[in-house]
């Protein structure tokens, strides 16, 4: 054991050889440490309780004893001039600063790591300059080893070597502190230029300072590693996390009307390559039509909102003698994407589609959502169809699904349906359904919550305007009947053929309120569809 024999110095004080701390330090030279750096001071006077020292940039200061890292016994003679003592201690401080450039930590530590001791500064200070040291030896130990803190830990003048582990665990700190400060210098010199409306040429560290941004504009205080960030935009000269959002639009990162919600709740607005690699590639397949029932002679029509550019649903009806033919299609997309493709994966995540003022963000990628698989006008397009047929009083009488091949004849919004459906028969007569479903279903226990649709519409002068939108338009009662009829009906297909499927059901309405209406009339039918 290399710790057998040595002398213990208790909060780097002087012991005397009955082991008791000498307390009279007045002339002595005391060395503490103030914000990180070793400060080299002259005794003035000891007050027990506390020393008044004298340091080399002629400061005069009060001190702790417990704050003093070493105690050395060459003292200077406090009857001396001012001038003269504040020389003899920058040459002092200036020689301890010269030893202790020769001082290898690694070496030492190399020494001592596996003895699993603590060592004092005089120990070390022998290893590293032979058995007879003084206290500048000391002094200089005690720097180098506090400035290193790679391979000790300090505590109260005294060292204990820092395991293996330890010290590649530091290595890497400071590795990536290395990186952090130059990621900070270049980042922020960067910034500064791009605010200015240059174009300077980015840092290698560019993706890291933009996703820093992205962090501090959606988060803001909450973002992760909050105080590095607010480092990088003072770096820049920018005071407020607002600033962020114009740098990132400045560099084209985000468009100006960049919904920070989306990004907040990890919403992806774009998709991977590999996904509208795959996307094109099914775009590209012709489906098979061997199977399919040929539906494409059927009067088929797509109602929807007017800056709709996936059409995935469409109805046909058709009015024989007593009977009603209604036909409802939906678009089959798992003839093209395949369980558990990527093109599958990608909508589980997403669930639906986002629908926004300024932009949509689709659940597949538009060369099918938009193309391929809509049903788009004069296009043979693969379907679920739903054949029901009812009587002229609006019972349904039978259904049965198949797949199917349509093609649209019309392509409608819900304003032209509007305007057009009195004097147009179909679409007469679709109305006059959709109100008989609705009614039954009233009569059944149903409840109507019919509120208006908030629509957003930006200006070309960048201005917002709102407007409230009826839900009870003919097209969009169409619309809405229809779906969830094709939506009971195949309920009840999962249920009749135990299909384990996910029911969304809602709680009823706590309070009934008087816009909630139940309905009892019912609409007939004639074979001209009036």
């Amino acid at each position: 054991m290399l710790t057998g024999s040595m002398p213990v110095v208790t909060n780097g004080g002087n012991v005397d050889s009955k082991g008791t701390e000498n307390t009279m330090t007045q002339g002595k030279i005391i060395e503490y440490v103030e914000q990180g750096k070793f400060i080299c001071a002259f005794c003035l006077e000891d007050k027990g309780n506390r020393f008044h020292l004298l340091t080399a940039l002629n400061r005069e200061v009060s001190l702790s004893p417990k704050r003093a890292v070493l105690i050395t016994d060459a003292g200077l003679n406090v009857s001396l001039p001012r001038e003269e003592l504040l020389c003899r201690l920058k040459e002092k401080e200036t020689f301890r600063i010269h030893l202790k450039s020769h001082v290898n930590a690694r070496e030492l530590w190399e020494l001592v790591k596996d003895e699993k001791e603590v060592f004092d500064n005089r120990y070390l200070a022998q290893l590293a300059f032979g058995d007879t040291v003084t206290e500048d030896h000391r002094s200089a130990l005690i720097r180098a080893l506090f400035e290193d803190r790679l391979y000790f830990k300090m505590k109260e003048g005294h060292f204990l070597p820092n395991s293996d582990e330890k010290v590649d665990q530091i290595l890497k700190q400071q590795v990536a502190e290395a990186a952090r400060t130059k990621k900070l210098q270049q980042g922020g010199e960067w910034l500064r230029e791009v605010l200015k409306g240059d174009h300077p040429t980015p840092p290698s560290c560019r993706e890291d300072i933009i996703q820093d941004l992205v962090d501090l504009a959606v988060h803001e205080n909450a973002a992760s590693g909050l105080q590095y960030k607010k480092e990088l935009l003072a770096n820049a000269g920018m005071a407020d996390f607002r600033e962020a959002r114009d740098v990132l639009v400045k560099l084209g990162v985000w468009e100006e009307d960049m919904n920070r919600d989306f990004l907040k709740l990890g919403i992806d607005t774009s998709f991977a390559p590999s996904h509208l690699a795959e996307a094109r590639r099914l775009a590209g397949l012709p489906f098979p039509k061997k199977g399919r029932e040929d539906l494409t002679d059927l009067p088929a029509v797509t109602m929807d909102g007017a800056l709709t550019r996936d059409y995935d649903d469409a109805v046909s009806l058709r009015i024989e003698d007593d009977r009603i033919d209604l036909g409802i299609h939906i678009a089959d997309v798992a003839q093209a994407v395949s369980p558990g493709s990527i093109i599958d994966n990608v909508a589980r995540e997403r669930a639906s589609s986002q629908y926004l003022p300024r932009r949509q963000i689709p659940m597949i990628p538009e060369k099918l959502s938009e193309d391929a698989l809509s049903l788009k006008m004069g296009c043979d397009r693969p379907a679920l169809t739903i054949h029901a047929t009812f009587d002229k009083e609006g019972t349904l009488l039978d259904h049965r699904f198949a797949q199917s091949v349509i093609r649209v004849k019309q392509q409608l919004s819900y304003q032209e349906v509007n305007e057009t459906y009195e004097t147009t028969q179909d679409l007469q007569a679709l109305h006059k359904l959709s109100q008989i479903l609705r009614r039954q279903r009233m009569n059944s226990g149903a409840t109507s919550l019919s509120l208006p649709e908030l629509e957003v519409t930006f200006n070309s002068d960048r201005t917002i305007s709102l407007e409230l939108i009826s839900q009870d338009t003919p097209a969009r009662m169409i619309v809405a009947e229809m779906m969830i009829l094709y939506n009971a009906l195949t309920a009840k297909f999962c249920i009749d053929h135990e299909i384990p499927v996910l029911f969304r059901t809602q709680p009823a309405p706590k309070e009934k309120l008087p816009w909630m209406t139940r309905g009892t009339s019912t609409m007939c039918f004639s074979s001209a569809g009036s």
